[in-house]
Order: structure tokens, then C-alpha cells, then sequence
């Protein structure tokens, strides 16, 4: 069976693949430059740094990453890491230790009293208690939150130790210098609250949102589980967006941070008629943000020249027709409706704006 092969732009991170920084990758084979790398030798390319800050991350090796694509790939390479040189080690010690264990109990229960034998039994027990001990400080060391990234130092390859706070530490670091770039020229904003378009830079909030199950099932989408998948969403957003559409904007905070999303349905969607759809990231939720959201976006459609302003959400999200009831709209049966998702009915409750 032939594995798909993807590409990625490792520099812009859309889909054009008409430039150098053109990443190929079929199973745990990656093509970069003319150049066949394994899963491990890519992250040693990638995340061997020659600077590490807020204000500059720099890759030794490959020039032009995308911050994101980094931090992104920094993030497989702590769990590839973790998993084989802290995760597999800690496992085979405690699967050795169990056969030296039964190993001693068969000497035992045979009763040997060779002069051999029992010098071996002492070597073994030794052995069993260097084992114990090994597999015993790598399990803590998990529990403690501890990580480990592969990358390259004297032109060895090293596995660099990260406790919980160093840990943290990166990724923070990685998210300050990520922010830096981000666009906060806003559409609309309201209260604590802006709105503006989607971009590269907002990938791990917009995942955060996506993948939770919680969020996707008042939406009634499914969770989408990858950043690879993430990016093509947010690839499918800057092309709406160059023909003037806004089915998804970023609702963010005061930090710019995407918190959310918001935009129009492509159903029934006019000229001077559009229904809006809304969510928020689970961590966000019953803090106000949402009417905050709605209003602002409801005055950044009036200023489009809409003239009718419609919403529904699923009857069991009550909570979500308190938000539009708080933002102007009012009760429409004539728009109740029932939607078919996975082979299964949902009833939808209709609202339209009245200023």
C-alpha cells in the first residue's frame, strides 16, 4: 500500500509549493532540498537552535522557518523524544527486572545449592537492584513532568533534559516571539473583545478550539485532531478572505489571543441577508466574551450594508440563546429548523437581530 505523500511550505506555511522551503513527507521519510531525512534527523535539522528568545528563534541549519512550523515541530520532537529515551528505557528496565525476578524464583523453587548457581543468584540480584533503581528514577522523572528533544551539539547528536519549568519555559518563549507577529489590526472590537482575520500565527489557539470535542458538538462538526488539518482550514480562510468572505474571523482578547471564532454561514447567505456562526475555546467560556463577540461583529455587518441579521444554535445549547438574546436578537419561530448531522436530527432554534 502506497503512503500519501504532503507537502508543507515550511517558510509561509500556504500552499505554495513553487518555492525552496519545501518540505515533502511520505511515513517517517522527509524530503528537504534534494535531501532523504528520517523523522529524528529532521528534528535535529530543525531544532538545533543558534538563537532562542522572545525576540529571535533560529534554527542553525535551515534558514527561513515559519515560527510556528518551529514551535510545531518542536513539540513532535519533545514526544518523539520523550518516548524513546525516557518512556521505552524506564519500560525495558521494568520488563528485564521482571525476568531476572522470575529467573530468581525458579532458582528457588528448584532448591539448587551449586556453589555456581548461588554466586549467579547474588550477581543477578545486584543486577535486579541497578535495574529497579534505573527504572525507578526514569518513571519519577515522568511523573515530574520532565521531557526530552533530540538535537545536535558538537556535531553530536545530544537528548537535552527539560524539567517541567524549562519546559514551559520554551514553549512560553515560543509563544511570545509567535505573538509578536501577529496582525492586530482589527475589524471590530467591543469591550475586552477585537475581531480580525485568521492567520498562520494563530494555529495552536485555533487547534485548541478544533480538537476539543466539547466545543465541535454544539457546532456540529467533527473534531479535527492535527495541525496539518488546522493549516489547510486556515489556508481554506486567507483564500475567502482575498475574495472579500468572512466565513471565520479570530475573536481575541486583550493580549491578542484567538479565544474563538466568528463569521457568516454560507447558508442563505445574500447580498443583504447572512446568519452568523459562533464558538469559543472551553477555557473561554461563561466569562462575557461571547456577547462581546456577536455585538461586535453584528456592528461590523451593519456597516457591510446587511440588512437582515439571522442565528440558530441547537436546542440543548441553551446557554448559547442566552448569548444571542444578550446581543439584540429576538425569538423567530418561522427560522426553527431541523438539521441532519451523522445520521441523526438536530432541532435548531431561530433568532433574528433587531437593533
Amino acid at each position: 500500500m502506497n503512503k500519501k505523500e504532503t507537502m508543507i511550505n515550511i517558510e509561509t506555511l500556504n500552499d505554495n509549493f513553487e518555492k525552496d522551503n519545501i518540505l515533502k513527507i511520505k511515513g517517517n521519510k522527509y524530503l528537504f532540498r534534494g535531501r532523504n531525512l528520517s523523522k529524528k534527523e529532521w528534528f535535529l535539522e530543525t531544532n538545533t537552535f543558534s538563537s532562542f528568545s522572545k525576540e529571535k528563534i533560529r534554527s542553525r541549519y535551515i534558514d527561513n522557518i515559519h515560527p510556528v512550523y518551529q514551535k510545531m515541530i518542536f513539540m513532535e520532537n519533545v514526544n518523539y523524544s520523550t518516548m524513546i529515551a525516557l518512556i521505552f528505557p524506564a519500560i525495558f528496565f521494568s520488563f528485564v527486572s521482571f525476568l531476572i525476578i522470575l529467573f530468581l524464583s525458579l532458582i528457588n523453587k528448584f532448591n539448587f545449592s551449586y556453589s555456581e548457581i548461588i554466586n549467579l543468584k547474588y550477581y543477578f540480584v545486584f543486577l535486579l537492584l541497578l535495574l529497579v533503581g534505573f527504572s525507578f528514577v526514569l518513571f519519577f522523572k515522568y511523573l515530574l513532568g520532565y521531557k526530552m528533544y533530540v538535537s545536535k551539539k558538537h556535531g553530536r547528536i545530544s537528548f537535552n533534559h527539560l524539567n517541567k519549568e524549562k519546559h514551559q519555559g520554551m514553549i512560553n518563549c515560543f509563544d511570545e516571539y509567535i505573538n509578536n507577529y501577529k496582525n492586530d489590526v482589527f475589524l471590530t472590537k467591543e469591550g475586552n473583545i477585537g475581531i480580525r482575520y485568521i492567520t498562520m500565527f494563530d494555529l495552536f489557539d485555533y487547534y485548541q478550539m478544533l480538537a476539543n470535542k466539547r466545543v465541535m458538538k454544539y457546532l456540529l462538526n467533527k473534531p479535527i485532531k492535527s495541525y496539518k488539518g488546522v493549516l489547510n482550514k486556515i489556508n481554506t480562510h486567507l483564500e475567502d478572505y482575498k475574495e472579500g468572505k468572512y466565513f471565520r474571523l479570530a475573536i481575541v482578547n486583550n493580549e491578542n489571543i484567538m479565544i474563538g471564532s466568528i463569521g457568516v454561514s454560507k447558508l442563505g447567505l445574500t447580498n443583504e441577508q447572512c446568519e452568523i456562526v459562533y464558538g469559543l475555546s472551553e477555557k473561554y467560556w461563561y466569562q462575557g466574551y461571547t456577547v462581546q463577540a456577536v455585538k461586535a461583529f453584528i456592528s461590523f455587518l451593519l456597516e457591510k450594508g446587511y440588512k437582515k441579521i439571522i442565528a440558530t444554535h441547537v436546542d440543548k445549547n441553551v446557554n448559547s440563546g442566552k448569548v444571542l438574546l444578550k446581543s439584540g436578537f429576538i425569538l423567530k419561530k418561522d427560522l426553527n429548523r431541523i438539521m441532519r448531522y451523522k445520521n441523526k436530527n438536530y432541532n435548531l432554534i431561530g433568532y433574528e437581530y433587531k437593533e
